[in-house]
């Protein structure tokens, strides 16, 4: 799916139950007269013992708030996955992750990995005391990360014409260039890979 130039924020998921979000673009929202978040979760009062928001190989790009926001400060927190996501040039940060209400125990459910956040207004940002469990994104480790790990960085494709099976089309912009030393810096999170590891960010590199 694709969310563009809306008012307020690209994907709102405040819903109950399991939401999956795959291979999806958000981009250009909250310039009207909104918050501008490209994903935003979180602020349910129904704690649930299972994983309810689940996105992965998404891109949230030149948002004017946050790329991807927990949402749920101060409040119940439901556990999450967030893997090989992209924020890219958000007006505030890539990645939010909120203090709540709960234990830490329970904030750690909430897990973030190989994910790429770069050129962001900051990297990412964790709230007060927030806890939440995170690896091999680009803010953890020791990657060295520059316009020349990506294809292109031209985004003019985000809102070309799908393809004739009617998924999104086929674009360079934030794809991983051969020789990146974000290639097989990942971590297995039972997603499809090649090579030795699974790559950062929303494309593999074949």
């Amino acid at each position: 799916c694709r969310a563009w130039n809306n008012s307020d924020d690209g994907f709102d998921l405040e819903i109950e139950g399991l939401l999956v979000v795959e291979n999806s673009y958000s981009f250009n929202n909250g310039y009207l007269d909104g918050d501008g978040m490209g994903f935003k979760f979180g602020l349910k009062d129904i704690k649930t013992d299972g994983v309810t928001k689940v996105l992965t190989n998404c891109v949230s790009a030149f948002n004017k708030y946050n790329g991807f926001t927990t949402n749920d400060r101060n409040a119940v927190t439901n556990p999450m996955h967030v893997y090989n996501c992209v924020a890219y040039k958000n007006g505030n940060t890539g990645f939010m992750i909120f203090q709540t209400d709960e234990t830490d125990s329970r904030e750690l459910q909430r897990v973030f990995r190989n994910n790429i956040s770069y050129k962001n207004y900051t990297t990412h940002r964790t709230m007060n005391d927030a806890r939440y469990t995170h690896s091999n994104n680009t803010w953890d480790t020791q990657v060295e990360l520059s316009d020349a790990d990506f294809i292109s960085l031209d985004s003019s494709g985000l809102q070309g014409a799908r393809l004739p099976d009617g998924s999104l089309p086929e674009i360079n912009f934030l794809r991983l260039v051969e020789g990146s030393d974000l290639i097989d810096a990942g971590l297995d999170v039972g997603l499809d890979f090649s090579g030795l590891a699974p790559d950062m960010g929303a494309y593999e590199f074949k």
